[in-house]
């Protein structure tokens, strides 16, 4: 984010360096100028000088590049499944609906098997199917710098979906929240919860239905409800939010007895 600020600055900086630059060639150009007392048949017409329109184009190019630089190198979260197809040291690719994916793994990526225990990278193996949770962005689309990866059975999930997306609405007479995914802003998803549901956080530590609110980000694993039309039930919801730290205040301590 530092970076990003940076970037803003630096272009701020450029164009008032260019409007000075202007101005004064402005100025010069009036005083090269020679005066001439206009007359009632004298048309004014206004010709922008050629080295002012130069500079002018010059500034919008700058512009431009710096702004795309800005944008194209913006992490966005991001969530991939697919099967594991090579496996090297700092980057595992993964067979997707929509081709080869990368995902770059470090010390600090978290795995998690199927049985949601955590286990070390080196356990993973070609053929595993694993869903993949990072961040990614428009200048490398194919590219995940995953923070965690979750093994899974893909014969026990083969009707159940996996949404990345923003909790927009929570029921407080049912177990029912509302939940828009990142792909399709226009697409609502009617999700239910039970005692069944799993509920994490990004560092796989369990949560209590309180922390279902609106505007929280969360991957929900989900499949259609025989029972209600239009509904899903979710068995696990995992939130891509930081976990909160603790308020619960230090014991105070107390004065020493003495002997």
């Amino acid at each position: 984010m530092f970076k990003i600020y940076s970037k803003i600055s630096a272009i701020l900086l450029l164009l008032t360096l260019i409007g000075f630059s202007l101005f004064k060639l402005s100025t010069i150009k009036a005083q090269e100028s020679p005066t001439e007392i206009p007359t009632p048949n004298t048309k004014i017409s206004v010709t922008p000088s050629n080295d002012v329109e130069e500079i002018r184009k010059a500034v919008s190019e700058k512009v431009k590049e710096k702004l795309g630089e800005i944008t194209s190198s913006t992490p966005r979260k991001a969530s991939w499944t697919g099967t594991i197809s090579r496996i090297d040291p700092t980057q595992i690719v993964i067979d997707t609906p929509k081709g080869p994916r990368n995902i770059n793994v470090s010390d600090d990526t978290t795995v998690i098997n199927s049985k949601r225990i955590k286990i070390d990278l080196a356990k993973l193996v070609q053929g595993d199917s694993i869903l993949c949770l990072g961040y990614t962005s428009s200048d490398k689309p194919d590219s995940l710098d995953t923070k965690r990866i979750i093994v899974y059975d893909p014969k026990t999930i083969i009707r159940q979906q996996i949404v990345l997306g923003k909790i927009v609405d929570v029921s407080q007479t049912t177990s029912i929240l509302v939940l828009i995914p990142n792909n399709n802003k226009n697409l609502q998803y009617q999700i239910k919860t039970d005692i069944k549901t799993i509920l994490n956080d990004n560092q796989n530590k369990k949560l209590k239905t309180d922390s279902l609110v609106t505007g929280k980000k969360i991957v929900a694993i989900i499949q259609p409800d025989p029972k209600i039309a239009n509904t899903f039930y979710a068995s696990r919801l995992i939130f891509m939010d930081a976990p909160i730290p603790s308020t619960t205040p230090s014991p105070t301590p107390t004065p020493a007895s003495q002997n």
